[in-house]
């Protein structure tokens, strides 16, 4: 009987031992999450769609997502597409260039320009800025496709907050 009683006694203290809440549940903050994308080389639409689709899991968790790029352009206009989606993510979209010697160029400098947040890996490089079909040679280019990627890349910087240059 005593061995029952003292059981009793220290279940009792167990019990009134773990605070309660009153009924009330607690909420812990979601965790922290960082999803990575690593753009290396031409940005076509394979890649391009892969981004998008990890960027939209991304604004579901609430994760924020880390562009590592190194990249010398795009396939066709997957850079202005894809600078849009960034542009209009709910979540923020870093971009980082690098490791060192990595490059951002051409329709990769769009996806750069669009992100929240820029950084780069000493030694990394940005630039040229204009894109372009390596299809094309110079001498068969058309003036008017250079003057109006030459415009969206000054109106793509300008919504990401750089200022326009000074003539």
């Amino acid at each position: 009987m005593k061995r029952l009683l003292w059981l009793f006694m220290l279940g009792l203290g167990l019990i009134l031992a773990v605070p309660t809440t009153g009924g009330a549940t607690t909420v812990e903050p979601p965790a922290l999450s960082v999803d990575l994308i690593k753009v290396q080389g031409l940005i076509d639409p394979a890649l391009a769609g892969y981004v998008r689709g990890v960027i939209e899991s991304s604004e579901r968790l609430g994760a924020t997502v880390i562009l590592q790029i190194d990249s010398l352009g795009s396939f066709g206009n997957q850079e202005f597409e894809l600078g849009r989606f960034i542009r209009n993510a709910t979540v923020p979209v870093v971009a980082w260039i690098g490791p060192s010697g990595a490059r951002a160029a051409s329709g990769a400098l769009f996806v750069v320009y669009s992100s929240s947040l820029v950084a780069m890996a000493p030694g990394a490089g940005v630039g040229p800025g204009r894109p372009f079909d390596l299809a094309t040679t110079a001498s068969s280019e058309s003036s008017a496709q250079v003057a109006r990627d030459t415009v969206g890349l000054a109106a793509t910087a300008q919504s990401a907050g750089v200022p326009p240059p000074s003539r």
